[in-house]
């Protein structure tokens, strides 16, 4: 390979690895705790919010998770023989959902003592008709 070629593809390997950088930076993990389920989205990679209703959720607790055994990093992480998606940017505390089809989904959370009493209150407030 010529030196202009190796100079073109360095350029773009430092292009590529900064433009992966410069998007998992960008990345902002929002979840809500309502009333009647979660929202949440993981912009740019889920930019659209993303509901999960309260009558599809069997449990629902903050805990302290392991992202490299568990998961393999952090990031939006799919395990699809496990049936679990993490959405995590940081940290190793947070939210497990686990719905009615045995999928799990963990959502990241630096505010764990909110998220607790956020979930709590969402307990409280369920109809009888659901039941965790």
């Amino acid at each position: 390979m010529s030196n202009n070629g190796l100079i073109w593809s360095g350029i773009l390997s430092v292009s590529l690895v900064s433009a992966v950088f410069i998007l998992l930076l960008s990345a902002n993990l929002v979840t809500e705790v309502w009333t009647d389920g979660i929202r949440y989205k993981f912009p740019p990679l889920v930019p659209k919010l993303k509901y999960i209703p309260l009558n599809n959720i069997v449990s629902a607790e903050v805990e302290k998770y392991s992202p490299i055994t568990e998961f393999g990093g952090w990031g939006w992480r799919k395990r699809l023989i496990r049936k679990k998606t993490a959405y995590n940017v940081s940290g190793n505390i947070g939210l497990r959902i686990t719905k009615k089809d045995g999928y799990q989904i963990l959502f990241g959370t630096r505010k764990q003592e909110e998220m607790k009493r956020a979930i709590e209150k969402m307990k409280q407030l369920k109809t009888d008709k659901y039941s965790f």
